[in-house]
């Protein structure tokens, strides 16, 4: 589930063609974060995707208009401060299903691409987000999220948090410590002996209703609704951006795409038809960027 490979970018150029960046995490007490090698320097990556022709423009998930403006809003203002990598602030994807909530997560961070980890806060044991050390011969392991960016290499990962519902709520009060932008860059972590700057990492955590997280962890989110669309133009489309996720990770080129959608769109019952004419010129355009999507990503 979690794209977590080393990131070795075939040229190391950013956004409007900057050098990548990039930024040591490990800021105090390091000496224990060796073995992850946490001195070093990690990349920043996403800078590529902040201008009027990147993540924004290739999202193509209209039904979603809150998203969209956030991470509009969220790209301008990473150029505006010259922080050309990808960065969201923490927000709270709020659906019925956790499989909703990944699909989201995973199309950002391809489309970002940043690597992506899921992390189910419901099968935290209670300490694993502790910031003291453990009594007795106890050992205790970094955090899933200090892992991800150490394995990764990467300093600004997408953390998708899953089964908030089912944490203990102090686990909730850490997590909303370590997502919060001006703690989490000073987070110190016991069993390393460091302190982190996490302030990079984007955040999300999927939730059915925002309104019972805990209030800690509440008041630093920013909601966004990721329902599945009811009308048909919209339900058409995302339904279509599924399949082409899909055919993005089985590497189907653009010149394959064509024929594989025809296929899909065989409608024996019509229902295409049955479009009204403004619908049906929404659903074009849709496809018409989700196809221009795939065949940008593919031609880089």
């Amino acid at each position: 589930m979690n794209d977590m490979q080393p990131f070795v970018p075939g040229a190391r150029r950013g956004g409007y063609g900057a050098d990548i960046a990039t930024m040591v995490i490990a800021t105090q007490g390091a000496s224990r974060s060796s073995a992850f090698d946490l001195g070093r320097p990690l990349l920043l990556l996403g800078g590529q995707c902040l201008g009027p022709c990147g993540i924004v423009a290739q999202l193509a998930m209209d039904w979603l208009p809150r998203l969209t403006d956030l991470l509009g809003q969220s790209c301008r203002r990473q150029l505006s401060l010259r922080r050309l990598w990808f960065w969201l602030p923490p927000t709270a994807l709020i659906g019925a299903t956790s499989s909703e909530a990944y699909f989201v997560a995973r199309r950002i961070a391809r489309l970002a691409g940043v690597p992506l980890l899921v992390m189910d806060a419901g099968n935290l044991r209670p300490d694993d987000l502790r910031r003291s050390d453990l009594p007795g011969p106890d050992l205790l392991l970094p955090p899933d999220p200090v892992v991800a960016v150490a394995a990764s290499g990467c300093a600004n990962p997408l953390v998708l948090v899953l089964g908030i519902e089912h944490a203990p709520e102090r686990t909730a009060t850490e997590l909303a410590d370590m997502l919060d932008r001006k703690s989490g860059a000073r987070w110190f972590c016991a069993s390393l002996g460091a302190v982190l700057d996490l302030s990079a990492v984007t955040w999300m955590v999927a939730t059915s209703n925002e309104h019972a997280l805990q209030t800690d962890l509440y008041t630093r989110l920013t909601p966004v609704g990721i329902a599945v669309p009811r009308d048909r133009a919209p339900r058409m489309a995302r339904l279509l951006a599924t399949a082409l996720e899909v055919m993005a990770d089985q590497d189907v080129g653009p010149g394959e795409v064509k024929a594989l959608l025809a296929t899909m769109l065989q409608d024996g019952s019509r229902a295409w038809d049955r479009l009204s004419r403004s619908d049906a010129d929404d659903l074009r355009e849709a496809m018409t960027r989700e196809l221009l999507s795939v065949a940008y990503a593919s031609a880089d």
